[in-house]
């Protein structure tokens, strides 16, 4: 058995955005076969950055390298999904609601239906994978991490976990609070959020912020909160890559093995 997982890529449209083409990249863990066990999956934004420093714009997060260490130590093989972001339009797609005080974004609500109702089922017919909700998580970085956390609340039915590493809430902090506070996760959730003390721009904001939000998803019933507070932690990926394997293990360890 091979002790390294693969990464394999496809394009797939996006209807919903009305994209003819979007790349996807998937990990397949270490003695992944056509024939083998099912596996969980998590799907993850900014796909440049997940596996490869030489498709990444920002850096990368290793998360191959922490499941290829995961399952070598006896932990359970998953799938991560990695989405393309559309480059100038990331911030438009990675937000359901409009910047505050600017145009951006609005977009949001249709990429979260693209993952939910168009690539999941995509992913489940191509690999082996456990489809059910309790197998299936959502999870991203800054604008990424917001469109995660809105997605598995949107689509609960869909995801039953979340990871939110740095969410970038100044982007439209009072759209999402109401929204937060309105959801009705009604099947359960598991939510991981962070932040770093000093991530720039708006130091201040991604810490208090993450309280803010993380209290109202507290209080809601179904929900199971782990929340972080990286002391000295930037706003980039080696703080997520370095965050990752701890969170990706909270997250799973929940879940159910085939």
């Amino acid at each position: 058995m091979t002790h390294a997982g693969t990464i394999e890529t496809f394009e797939t449209p996006i209807p919903q955005l009305g994209e003819a083409g979007r790349k996807v990249r998937v990990y397949l863990p270490p003695g992944y076969s056509s024939s083998g066990p099912r596996c969980p999956v998590l799907y993850m934004q900014d796909g440049q950055n997940i596996f490869r420093t030489g498709t990444s714009y920002a850096g990368e997060w290793e998360a191959d390298r922490a499941l290829d260490e995961r399952c070598a130590a006896g932990g359970g093989g998953a799938l991560v999904v990695g989405v393309d972001n559309g480059g100038a339009a990331r911030f438009d797609e990675y937000s359901p609601w409009t910047e505050e005080g600017g145009a951006r974004g609005g977009r949001g609500m249709a990429y979260a239906e693209f993952l939910a109702r168009t690539l999941k089922p995509l992913i489940d017919g191509r690999f082996r994978t456990l489809p059910g909700r309790e197998f299936t998580g959502v999870a991203g970085s800054s604008m990424g991490g917001l469109i995660s956390l809105y997605a598995a609340l949107a689509y609960n039915d869909v995801f039953s976990m979340a990871g939110v590493f740095s969410p970038a809430f100044w982007f439209a902090r009072g759209a999402a609070a109401g929204f937060v506070k309105s959801s009705r996760p009604s099947g359960g959730l598991r939510v991981y959020m962070d932040a770093g003390t000093v991530e720039e721009p708006h130091r201040e904001e991604y810490v208090s912020d993450a309280r803010t939000m993380g209290r109202l998803l507290a209080a809601k019933g179904g929900v199971e909160l782990r929340l972080v507070v990286d002391e000295g932690a930037a706003h980039n990926e080696a703080a997520w890559r370095r965050r990752f394997p701890a969170a990706f293990d909270w997250l799973f360890s929940a879940a159910p093995h085939d």
